[in-house]
This record gives C-alpha cells, sequence and structure tokens, in this order.
C-alpha cells in the first residue's frame, strides 16, 4: 500500500514513506486480503495507492495497470459525479460508510454495476486516504431493470386496454339503441300480426338490449376512471352518504331500510368517484336482503394515516369461497335472480386501488355481509 507523497511504497515494500503508519498498513493489507470484495486505498485526489486480490480477480487488470492511475479513469463517465461521494467521506467515526452505485470498466471494455462504501484511513498530518470497498451488484441492477421495464410495458399495455374497453363501450351504445327502437318500433306497428310466442320474442330481445345497455353503461364507467376523474379535492363523506340516500330514497322507502352511521370522516379524493362507492355498497346491501327488514350498519374506525369504514347489512351473506371472486367484473354469483350486472364491486375496488387502497369482505350465509374498506387521510 503506498503513501500519497511516495509513489514507490507498495504493498510488500518496506518503505512507507512518511503518511501511513507501518502498522496501520499492515493491519489494512491484512483485512482487505480477506475479503472477497472489490478493494482499494485511494488518495483524497483520486490516485489508486492499493488493490487487493479482489479486485484485480474481478477487474482483470495487473497491479501494475492500475496503481499509476486514478480512480476515476475506471468510472463511467456518467457516473462519475456521484461516485465523488466516495472520496468525500465524513471522518466521524459515528457517520454511516458512505455508498454508492456506479458503473465500473474492467480489462475487457465490459461495465460491471459496483456498490461500494468507503472510510478514511488514519494518516499522517493533513494528507489522507480512502478506503473503497465494493459488491458487484450487476445481476441485482439487471434483475431490477427487468423488472422496471416489465412494469412499464404492463402499465402500457394496461393503457391500451382501458382506452380499447372505453372505445368499444362507448361505439356500442350507438348500435345497440338502433337495435332496441327498431324493435320497439316493431312491436308498435305490427304488433297485431304476431302470435302470443312473436309478441314474446320481440320482448325477451328488448329485455336482453336494455341489460346490454346497463352493462356496456357500468363498463364504460369502469374504463374511465382512471381516464375521466383526475380532479381530487375535499369531500365530506356525511354529505355524500346523504346524496347517496337522496338517489335511492326510493329503493330505501320500499324496502323499508334502515341506515346507522359513526361520524365519517373529510378526506382528499374526487368526489364523484366516492359517489359511486357508497352507491355500490348501499345498493348491493338493499338487493341482497333477506326476509328481515333491511338494517345498515356503517362504523368508522381511524388508524394512523388511514381510516377503516365498515358498512355491514343483515342480508344473505356469501360464502367463503366467493370472497374474492365478487369483485371481479361481471361476477354474478346468483345469475339473474337479482337485478344487476356484476360491475358494482369491481368499479368500488378500481377507484380504491387507484388511491392506494383496498377493500375486503367478512361475511358467512344467512348472517349478512360487511365490507371493509380503506381510506388515506388527508
Amino acid at each position: 500500500m503506498s503513501h500519497p507523497d511516495d509513489q514507490s511504497a507498495t504493498y510488500n515494500g518496506e518503505n512507507y514513506g512518511n503518511g501511513l503508519h507501518l502498522s496501520v498498513v499492515a493491519t489494512y493489507q491484512t483485512l482487505l486480503s480477506l475479503t472477497s470484495d472489490l478493494c482499494c486505498v485511494v488518495h483524497k485526489n483520486g490516485s489508486i495507492k492499493g488493490v487487493n486480490a479482489s479486485f484485480l480477480k474481478i477487474s482483470g487488470y495487473a497491479e501494475e495497470e492500475v496503481l499509476p492511475r486514478r480512480w476515476f479513469d475506471f468510472i463511467h463517465p456518467q457516473d462519475t459525479r456521484k461516485s465523488q461521494r466516495l472520496l468525500h467521506t465524513n471522518s466521524n467515526s459515528g457517520e454511516k460508510p458512505t455508498s454508492v452505485s456506479y458503473r465500473f470498466r474492467k480489462k475487457n471494455g465490459r461495465y460491471v454495476w459496483l456498490k461500494s462504501n468507503s472510510r478514511i484511513v488514519p494518516g499522517k498530518g493533513q494528507e489522507m486516504c480512502i478506503v473503497i470497498c465494493s459488491q458487484d451488484v450487476t445481476k441485482e441492477k439487471k434483475s431490477a431493470q427487468r423488472m422496471h421495464d416489465q412494469c412499464k410495458e404492463l402499465e402500457m399495455y394496461k393503457a391500451e386496454l382501458e382506452n380499447f374497453t372505453y372505445l368499444a363501450s362507448h361505439d356500442l351504445q350507438e348500435p345497440l339503441r338502433v337495435v332496441t327502437s327498431y324493435l320497439q318500433l316493431l312491436e308498435k306497428r305490427y304488433k297485431k300480426l304476431f302470435d302470443q310466442d312473436g309478441i314474446d320474442f320481440i320482448n325477451y330481445t328488448i329485455d336482453g338490449a336494455d341489460r346490454m345497455k346497463v352493462m356496456i353503461r357500468d363498463l364504460l364507467v369502469y374504463s374511465r376512471i382512471n381516464r375521466k376523474y383526475q380532479d381530487e379535492e375535499l369531500v365530506d363523506m356525511n354529505k355524500v352518504l346523504e346524496g347517496v340516500q337522496n338517489k335511492l330514497k326510493h329503493d330505501i322507502a320500499v324496502n323499508k331500510v334502515m341506515i346507522y352511521a359513526d361520524r365519517l370522516p373529510t378526506v382528499r379524493y374526487n368526489e364523484a368517484l366516492m359517489v359511486l362507492v357508497w352507491q355500490n355498497l348501499i345498493s348491493n346491501a338493499i338487493r341482497f336482503r333477506s326476509e328481515k327488514e333491511v338494517a345498515i350498519n356503517i362504523r368508522v374506525k381511524e388508524q394512523a394515516k388511514q381510516w377503516i369504514i365498515a358498512v355491514e347489512d343483515n342480508g344473505i351473506g356469501i360464502e367463503k369461497k366467493y370472497h374474492q371472486k365478487i369483485f371481479e367484473p361481471f361476477e354474478r354469483l346468483h345469475g339473474r335472480k337479482y337485478a344487476g350486472t356484476g360491475m358494482g364491486l369491481s368499479i368500488v375496488r378500481k377507484i380504491l386501488e387507484r388511491y392506494g387502497g383496498r377493500i375486503w369482505i367478512n361475511s358467512q350465509p344467512g348472517q349478512g355481509a360487511t365490507f371493509c374498506f380503506a381510506l388515506r387521510k388527508s
């Protein structure tokens, strides 16, 4: 190991100059020879004063090709600035070692990714050297880059799929309106020419077209969640719930629904999306009611970074094996026995996941269902 002011000093030489004490050099020489990390000792001006065997083995250089040169000669030009931090490490013993990832050029011209820590070597007077110990993290970097590229590709495919879904659902509405209109016109003008079977066939077709219209409408809403509803504002969930109850007041009155709610929080979300969340959850509780009068309890629990809201009903309940399936698009566990398209809970989940939240269910058949969802605090 050579001293900053004595280029002839080496690990094996007797003359260590007047910079580093012999005992210090011997200690570092022993320690660096025991590690599999790439290690070198660099003067504060950047000149390399010593390297260990692992450095030579992995880099492919001979010792005489390294010692006359500056450490920055081996660093990728784009990484030079950030790698300078390793030479500006703090000498306070309480400080954590500086850690930097950068590209290092091997003798064959290829670059490897190194993750390095640095520490000051005690010297004499004002001179100092820095020990830089590095690990080859090329595999980890490549793996992380592949994962990044795959995530980026998936996001692109997701955006394309959402765009396709939006365009398809939007464009399908017009021909469906034409089909429905002409079927209704056919029934009105030529009803006397059809027997009962003919009239039933027309009614079945109109009914199917109407159900498809509702499905397309829900699909359009689902596809636009990440496209249209961008604005965020402080939303008083109490007012949102009150508005949803007014919107559903007919169903609430007919089914004698009782809703009990804790004081709900004010959060920063898109108000239109929060309306969709509450509308779907309350509608579900009414739709899948039991023979009892419908009772809906809304409870709130505050946590450090989020609110947990539970919507509990006394309806027919859901088997555990379906607890995940019900959140998938167009999943209908009861066929056409109950009205709906099977998109409501999918819409709710997508809205909550957009904001980093989630929704889950606790339920058993005949014992009602409790939908819990998390909202981040404002």
